[in-house]
């Protein structure tokens, strides 16, 4: 039996459920030992994660689901074939991000949440020691990086990483766009032929890598 809960629209009560196909919008979900896995329809799904230490919440286009993190520790989540977003957020540990193309992880040493068929994924680090890679595509990317976010857009796809001591930014061969900003503290900005990258006291650490043109601000 799955150890999961949907939420009740009207009541703090659980509903627990057996592995099945849902209607109205609702997605697959099935559970072996640990693994959780969610899995849209053809829609345009709206997904956000929230990891915790004590339960994961899910939010799946609405619909609400709760898992106890002592016996779930890996969530796998897929969009249907629409348009899909997808919000994942970590908690205090030391969280490492990745987004590449429709895909997007964020891990720690008590839970992994992974996400494939978003064409835009967010991670959000939270209070630890936290780091992200984010990568663009073989055609013309633009990256803007902020002092808490960084957002890759590619032809295809949006990456946003938020909230991380350092993101690093990979572009992959297009005639790719690169703006950094910097801070009212005092920042350092280092140059070389590989790699630009803006680091600022007290703040995310901000890198772009292997882009064709860069700007700071």
């Amino acid at each position: 039996m799955a150890r999961f809960y949907k939420k009740q629209a009207h009541s703090r009560t659980a509903e627990h459920l057996e592995p099945r196909y849902l209607l109205t919008g609702e997605p697959v979900i099935t559970q072996d030992g640990s693994v959780v896995v969610v899995v849209g329809q053809a829609t345009d799904d709206v997904v956000e994660l929230q990891l915790g230490d004590q339960e994961h919440l899910l939010d799946f286009s609405g619909h609400q689901y709760v898992f106890d993190a002592d016996e779930v520790t890996e969530i796998r989540i897929g969009g249907g074939f629409g348009d899909n977003s997808i919000v994942i957020r970590g908690t205090d540990l030391d969280d490492r991000g990745r987004a590449i193309g429709l895909t997007g992880s964020l891990t720690s040493s008590d839970y992994t949440a992974l996400s494939f068929s978003f064409q835009q994924t967010t991670l959000v680090g939270g209070a630890g020691n936290d780091y992200a890679e984010i990568f663009g595509s073989n055609e013309a990317d633009s990256l803007q990086g902020l002092p808490e976010s960084s957002v890759l857009v590619t032809p295809s796809t949006v990456l946003i990483g938020e909230d991380f001591e350092r993101v690093d930014a990979y572009g992959r061969g297009g005639n790719d766009v690169g703006q950094i900003y910097g801070t009212q503290e005092n920042d350092t900005f280092v140059a070389l032929d590989a790699y630009v990258a803006l680091f600022g006291a007290g703040i995310d650490k901000v890198a772009i890598l292997t882009t064709h043109r860069h700007e700071s601000h």
